[in-house]
């Protein structure tokens, strides 16, 4: 544990192993409070963002060492360009406890969405001078994560998880239940992304965890089991393989398989190439021997392999196929998330003669 000042924590966002921000509330006379470390937690400083209404923030955005967004109560959105030293006040209503914005997820320094209560969700393109409404239907959203300008995922109560591939135009409903409510999530990519939540047991009033994956652009959203009941509220996921969540009573998760017994990809180089070429795919799960199993380029099975573990497989391109393709390893516990790969059609290259 390290020492703060905040009572409340409620989210956090790290430039690299040093530099780290949290925004929280010490109590009400001190809501809109924001710290920072740049020695890995060891010392705090506050920053003054001199929010006179004295909002709630509750999300933090952090894009890099000088651009950090933050969002809370009363629509607020705030922003700093130069490491902190002053921020901005870029969206705000009254009563400042009204219409809560619950998260921020930042693509670029021009480009983010907010969610939050209400069905709110708004986007900016130009670095927050302006945001812009957006609708996906009557929904308390909680959370969202942005993939790139286009891709994003919201998720709030009654498990809905929407998401949009056309920068907003459309929001599509993957996922809803009765149940419960999701207030977390996290993507590794278009393909891979993971949610936390809770759901309450009628007639007993009980709350237990929800946990779901999707790794195919959430055309699935699979349960998954956390080993606990607690209630889960935040969830930070860095590749396929390896994420964190937290929750009630102190509870710390952490997967480094995925989740569960399929195989993922954390990363394939080169991630392009002409047939024949090999090509090093990196993860967990595979199995320590390949025997039935196989990669796949584009549907296209590879047949010639170098070497196979259980983290690393050495596969040569299989021949037939070029263009953008979706690299995948099948085991007998199933197919893992999809990573991209361009294939170079050799009788498209010309080489000039000297």
């Amino acid at each position: 544990p390290q020492d703060m000042l905040n009572y409340y924590n409620w989210a956090v966002g790290a430039v690299d192993e040093n530099k780290v921000w949290v925004v929280g509330s010490v109590d009400d006379w001190m809501p809109d409070n924001i710290q920072w470390s740049a020695d890995g937690g060891d010392t705090w400083v506050r920053v003054d963002a001199r929010l006179d209404a004295g909002a709630y923030l509750v999300d933090i955005a952090v894009l890099d060492a000088n651009t950090i967004w933050a969002v809370g109560s009363g629509e607020t959105i705030i922003k700093t360009t130069n490491g902190g030293w002053t921020w901005t006040l870029q969206n705000y209503i009254w009563p400042i406890m009204d219409e809560w914005l619950e998260g921020i997820s930042a693509v670029d320094s021009q480009t983010a969405w907010v969610a939050g209560s209400w069905g709110t969700i708004l986007k900016t393109t130009d670095g927050g001078e302006t945001w812009v409404e957006q609708d996906a239907g009557y929904a308390l959203h909680s959370d969202v994560a942005a993939v790139d300008q286009d891709t994003a995922w919201i998720v709030g109560g009654r498990e809905n998880i929407f998401k949009t591939t056309d920068g907003g135009e459309t929001w599509i409903n993957q996922h809803s239940s009765t149940a419960g409510s999701l207030s977390s999530i996290s993507a590794v990519d278009a393909y891979t992304a993971w949610a936390v939540g809770t759901w309450e047991m009628a007639p007993t009033g009980g709350t237990y965890n929800i946990i779901l994956k999707t790794t195919n652009g959430g055309e699935t959203w699979i349960p998954q089991d956390a080993g606990t009941e607690l209630p889960l509220y935040d969830v930070v996921a860095l590749d396929a393989a390896t994420a964190w969540a937290v929750g009630e009573s102190g509870v710390i998760l952490k997967t480094t398989n995925g989740g569960d017994e399929k195989p993922d990809i954390k990363s394939i180089s080169p991630t392009s190439g002409q047939p024949g070429i090999e090509v090093a795919v990196v993860g967990c799960d595979f199995g320590d021997t390949r025997d039935t199993s196989y990669v796949s380029f584009g549907g296209v099975q590879a047949a010639a392999y170098t070497s196979w573990s259980d983290t690393e497989i050495a596969v040569e391109v299989p021949e037939g196929i070029s263009g953008a393709v979706s690299v995948t390893v099948t085991t007998s516990e199933g197919t893992s998330n999809p990573q991209d790969f361009a294939v170079m059609d050799l009788s498209l290259i010309h080489i000039s003669e000297p």
